[in-house]
């Protein structure tokens, strides 16, 4: 599961017991999003993020991939 907490992108295991994130990402996301509306799409390839949010106040929507090995 990937949410936008505190302008990060978090990735959380959502079958794990621990709530431990296993990313965080910083980003600019659009201040009145909510915790879930920021992100359109994110999903993992191999290893990398693939996500598309809405960034900024005018709610621009952006997509990027991330590289999650030095992470």
């Amino acid at each position: 599961m990937v949410v936008a907490e505190s302008n990060h992108l978090v990735a959380y295991n959502m079958f794990g017991k621990l709530k431990k994130p296993l990313y965080s990402i910083k980003r600019n996301w659009s201040p009145t999003a909510t915790l879930y509306s920021s992100i359109i799409e994110a999903k993992f390839i191999n290893n990398t993020l693939y996500v598309k949010y809405l960034e900024g106040k005018n709610f621009e929507e952006k997509s990027e991939v991330i590289s999650l090995a030095n992470i």
